[in-house]
C-alpha cells in the first residue's frame, strides 16, 4: 500500500527514489506532524507566523 514501483524488464525501472500511493503519503504527513508536535511543539504550523497561507492551511482551517 505505501510504496509501488513500476518495474521493466523485471527490474525497478527508477531505483533512486520512494514513491508512495496517495495513502502512504497520507500516513508520512500526520507521522511527521506527530513527530514535530511531539518534539517541537513551539513549530507546529499553529504557533508560525506565516505571511502567506498555502491552500492546504486554509483547507485545514489553520
Amino acid at each position: 500500500m505505501i510504496c509501488q514501483a513500476k518495474k521493466h524488464a523485471g527490474r525497478m525501472k527508477d531505483s533512486s527514489s520512494l514513491h508512495f500511493t496517495g495513502d502512504g503519503y497520507k500516513i508520512l504527513f500526520e507521522e511527521v506532524t506527530k513527530c514535530i508536535k511531539d518534539n517541537y511543539p513551539e513549530q507546529v504550523p499553529e504557533k508560525l507566523d506565516a505571511k502567506v497561507k498555502m491552500q492546504w492551511e486554509k483547507d485545514l482551517g489553520w
